[in-house]
C-alpha cells in the first residue's frame, strides 16, 4: 500500500483521538463546543436544553451531518417536519433552511459533522448560543 502525504499539515503536534466520543457527548453542556478540526470538515459536540432549538438555519456552502446521542427532537427541513431520536443520522446539504427542536425532558446530545469547519466563528447556527472557540 501507497503511503500518502496529507494535503495540510496538523494544525499542532496533537493526534485527536477521542477514545469515547460517545461519553464526551453526553458529558458535554457548552451549545456546541468543537473536538476536531481539520481544513475540510470539523467535529462539535452539542448540547440542546429542553425546548431549545440549534436555531433555524440555511448554509449556502456547507454540509452538515448530525447524530443524535441522547433525547428526541423536532427536525425542520425546508417546510417539512420530522421526529427524530436517539441514534438518527440527518444529512443537510449545503442550501437547505433547517432546525432541530428539542422535544424532550432533558439535554438533546449530538454530535455535529460540518464540512467545511465553522471553527473561529460564532457557530454556523443563528442562536443565543455561541460555539466554543477552544479546542479541549
Amino acid at each position: 500500500m501507497r503511503q500518502t502525504k496529507a494535503k495540510h499539515p496538523r494544525k499542532t503536534d496533537d493526534i485527536p483521538v477521542s477514545e469515547n466520543i460517545i461519553k464526551a457527548t453526553k458529558k458535554n453542556s457548552a451549545f456546541r463546543k468543537t473536538v476536531a478540526e481539520g481544513y475540510i470538515s470539523e467535529l462539535a459536540v452539542m448540547s440542546v436544553p429542553p425546548g431549545n432549538s440549534i436555531g433555524r438555519a440555511v448554509h449556502d456552502e456547507a454540509d452538515e451531518v448530525l447524530l443524535i446521542i441522547r433525547g428526541k427532537a423536532n427536525l425542520s427541513i425546508g417546510d417539512r417536519t420530522k421526529r427524530v431520536k436517539r441514534h438518527d443520522l440527518i444529512f443537510i446539504q449545503s442550501g437547505e433552511r433547517h432546525d432541530l427542536r428539542n422535544i424532550g425532558r432533558k439535554d438533546l446530545k449530538l454530535l455535529c459533522f460540518c464540512s467545511p469547519p465553522s471553527t473561529g466563528t460564532t457557530g454556523m447556527h443563528k442562536s443565543s448560543n455561541k460555539a466554543s472557540r477552544s479546542l479541549p
